[in-house]
């Protein structure tokens, strides 16, 4: 983000956040609700007093951040605002656009610092009946060569899903000076067929991946 700022000659305002100390506060019967506010009054503090064009943050803290917003997201200067980590139901999405982010160009991200970010792509004619029958919204596509992301089989790793299928998101690093083959996703996600935007395979429905032992606990995600 420092380095996009810098291209734009523009500045960063972070606040940091422990996503590990609200997962640990959850599993252990806690609530995030104080840490949440904490993190959003620092937010709403900024958005008045620099009113910057780009904000950069999860899903679960946007949705946050939507239901205490006086105004509107554009009228503290936003143009755009672009999302990575949690994820995000197709309903959350809808909400999000259709009652805070009138005006604002919306950029939803998928990946991790090992595979990078898989970028949005939404939902065609041809491939809509596709994602409602497999419950997705838009897909999420990681441009090559520098990794790749495949949707497997939990049973078998090495066996790829049909498209249109649930799986468990593998992973492979392909970058020069780091090689990461396989590794199995803390993810599981729906594997969508090429888009016109990315003539190759992607994601969707992206959540948290359970064992078959887990299939009745709630996955934990916090805030990130």
């Amino acid at each position: 983000m420092e380095g996009l700022a810098d291209s734009w000659r523009g500045a960063v305002h972070a606040i940091d956040f422990d996503p590990r100390w609200v997962k640990a506060a959850l599993r252990a019967g806690g609530e995030a609700d104080a840490y949440t506010a904490h993190l959003i009054d620092q937010t709403l503090t900024l958005l008045a007093a620099e009113r910057p064009s780009l904000l950069f943050t999860t899903a679960r803290l946007l949705l946050e951040l939507a239901m205490r917003l006086p105004r509107p997201l554009h009228s503290y200067g936003i143009r755009a605002v672009c999302t990575g980590g949690t994820s995000c139901t197709a309903a959350e999405a809808a909400f999000l656009r259709q009652e805070h982010l009138r005006g604002v160009q919306w950029i939803d991200t998928y990946g991790n610092t090992l595979v990078g970010h898989a970028l949005q792509a939404d939902v065609t004619d041809d491939g809509a009946a596709e994602r409602r029958a497999a419950g997705a919204g838009h897909s999420y596509h990681l441009p090559p060569p520098f990794a790749v992301l495949k949707v497997v089989d939990p049973g078998d790793p090495w066996r790829e899903v049909a498209v249109g299928e649930r799986g468990r998101v593998r992973a492979t690093t392909l970058l020069e000076d780091l090689f990461l083959p396989n590794l199995l996703e803390r993810d599981s996600a729906v594997r969508t067929g090429p888009h016109p935007w990315f003539p190759w395979d992607g994601v969707a429905a992206v959540r948290p991946f359970q064992e078959d032992g887990e299939a009745s606990a709630e996955a934990v995600e916090g805030v990130y």
